[in-house]
Formats: structure tokens, sequence, C-alpha cells
């Protein structure tokens, strides 16, 4: 899946390096023209005042430059080639109708690649429910309902929302987004990444543990403590429909792990940073071909 998403990012990055070149080149030539005259103004006067002709100096700076040299052109793709002449003229028309056929090149790739990056997410989310039982998900459904009854400013996520690669994640409760966070039941997240939790009822706390890292929550508190260093969390864990819930993004995190928020469709994607494999971005000219993406963009 994280293909797709490099996929997409380099393919925009594409169109971004070839319209810069195009750019670039026109304001080169009409540096190179501006250069050329004030080069050519320069010679004039020195050679009006090394043969003492001071009296025709006025009039000769009043008259316009001439161009002494002929302006050669050629176009070779997007390229402009200047061989000799102090003025330049661009085929604007020629130049648009590229940039409109590399535009609409890209757009063919990046609605391709958006095609396959949905079509992968669909297929990860029916392996995800699959793992659950037709009477499980009845019971996920009527949990959901309670939940969104009794708590208005929650928004109840359908448990394939949460994907995580190579990982079983189960709820028995579903996860729910409150104040702009994700919460999920701290079971689900102990049995998923193989972390121990540690429920203190008298003091309210929950004890996450894997590895050397110790995380100790507070229900109901904005302060969270990891390897006995506090921080503070925008929502803090609490109790819904009898589950202790705590804030994902930052617990897994803490677990080295990154997470990715797909807001249009309110998926979250758990990866692990060590499996990311980025393949290599060569660029010549206005070219550029990644391996390992399949994308190769020039003329």
């Amino acid at each position: 899946m994280k293909k797709f998403q490099r996929g997409f990012v380099i393919t925009l990055a594409a169109a971004f390096l070839v319209s810069s070149t195009m750019a670039t080149t026109v304001i080169v030539a009409k540096n190179s023209e501006h250069g050329a005259n004030k080069i050519d103004r320069a010679d004039d006067r020195g050679n009006s005042k090394r043969n003492g002709e001071d009296s025709d100096k006025k009039s000769h700076d009043s008259k316009p430059v001439k161009d002494d040299f002929k302006v050669e052109k050629s176009t070779t793709g997007s390229a402009i080639e200047i061989t000799t002449g102090s003025a330049i003229e661009v085929d604007k028309e020629s130049l648009k109708a590229q940039e409109k056929a590399l535009k609409e090149q890209y757009k063919v790739q990046v609605d391709a690649l958006k095609d396959q990056f949905k079509e992968e997410m669909n297929k990860l989310k029916a392996e995800i429910k699959a793992k659950y039982s037709n009477q499980e998900l009845e019971n996920l459904k009527l949990v959901s309902e309670k939940i969104k009854k009794n708590n208005k400013n929650i928004t109840v996520l359908s448990v394939d929302n949460i994907i995580a690669k190579g990982v079983n994640i189960k709820f028995d409760t579903p996860p729910v987004i409150k104040s702009g966070r994700t919460l999920i039941p701290v079971k689900a997240l102990s049995q998923a990444f193989g972390a121990n939790v540690q429920w203190l009822p008298a003091e309210k706390k929950v004890i996450i543990t894997k590895g050397d890292k110790e995380i100790v929550l507070t229900l109901d508190s904005n302060k969270i403590y990891v390897n006995g260093v506090e921080a503070k969390i925008d929502v803090p864990a609490c109790s819904i429909n009898g589950r202790t819930v705590v804030p994902m993004k930052f617990i897994v995190e803490q677990l080295g792990l990154k997470v990715n928020w797909h807001s249009d469709t309110k998926d979250i994607e758990i990866e692990d940073p060590a499996d990311d494999d980025i393949p290599p971005v060569t660029t010549t000219g206005s070219a550029i071909t990644v391996s390992g993406s399949a994308i190769t963009v020039g003329q």
C-alpha cells in the first residue's frame, strides 16, 4: 500500500520539475537578451571615445541600438537552444500545448494510482471483517448504536477503519473519535501489539508495558507518563460502554509504530517504519524514472 502513496507524491513532484524546467528556460532566455543589449551599448560607447568622436556621442547614444546578430532557435521537446543573438522569440502556444499534454499525462497516472490504492484498501478491509463471525459483527453493531445514543459528541468507527497489515486487531467495542482523537479499547491494543496491560481500579490507572517502555495513564486525566517522564495529551483515556479506551496515536507511536490518517474515508493505517522501502529516484533533465513503482516520465 505504501508504494501507491509514494507513487502519488513522486508523480506530483515530476509535474513540478517539468514545469520549473520550462519556466527557467524562458527566464534564462530573457536574461540573455537583456545582457546582450547592455554589452552592445557598452562597446559602442567605448569605440566612440577611443576614436575621439566626442561631438557625435550624444547623437550616437540617442539612436536605438541595432541587433547585429540573428537568433536561431531550435526546440526539441520542451528545451530551447540559443545559438546567437540578443533577442529571442518563444513559441508560447507550443509551450502551452506541451504543458497541457504533460498535465493530462500526469492526471491519468494520478487517477490510476488512486484507483489502485482504493482497491488495495478495500481488499484489506475485507480481510479485517473476515476475522469476525456474523454474531461478533452483530454485537458490534448493537454496541455502536448504544454508544451513539449515550454520547452525542462521539463518532463511532467501523472495525475495518483501523488497518494494520500483518497485525491481528479484534474489537469487542468499536474504536471511536472524540474531540478529533481516535480512542481504542486498551484490551485490543495489548492483544494486537504484544503489550502487557495492567489495570489499577483503586487509582483508575492503566499501565502499558512493552520491552523497555512503560506508559502510565489515569482515566480522565490529560497527563501521561512515559518511562516516568510526564507528557500531556489532548484527549485522556476514559471509559466507554464499560471498556477503557486510550488515545491510539500517542500509544502506538510510543511503541515505535507510525500512524497515517486518511480523512476522506476516516481510515487509520498503522505501519512499522522498519518495513519502509523507498525506491531509488533518478532524474535526468526533465525525465524522472522511478524503479520499483513503475513510473516513468519523460519525452
